[in-house]
């Protein structure tokens, strides 16, 4: 995602092009941002449905941490058998969970 510094102080900014392109700068489009909240939104969603129908998912540990903050009840369910084919050290940390009483 592009981002971008303000200039306005600068000749830059004098001549109204107030947004400089910068690798660490403080602002971004609002058109990407708004495509990266619909896609976490839809992510959300697609989560929250799995667990409501009872199914098990894998998910990340900051996810059970915020599941367990808006109040569900999560379980830790132990990993079925890895049937890839990856290295342990190459493999994304996730845990395999599913809401209590589903």
């Amino acid at each position: 995602m592009k981002s971008f510094n303000c200039t306005v102080s600068n000749k830059r900014g004098y001549k109204r092009l107030c947004m400089e392109e910068a690798e660490n700068g403080m602002f971004v489009l609002r058109e990407k941002v708004e495509k990266h909240q619909e896609r976490i939104k839809q992510g959300t969603t697609k989560l929250l449905k799995s667990l409501n129908a009872g199914d098990s998912v894998y998910v990340g540990e900051g996810t059970v941490e915020w599941l367990e903050s808006c109040g569900f009840e999560v379980e830790i369910l132990p990993l079925p058998p890895y049937q890839g084919n990856l290295p342990v050290e190459d493999r994304i940390p996730s845990l395999y969970v599913k809401l209590k009483g589903k």
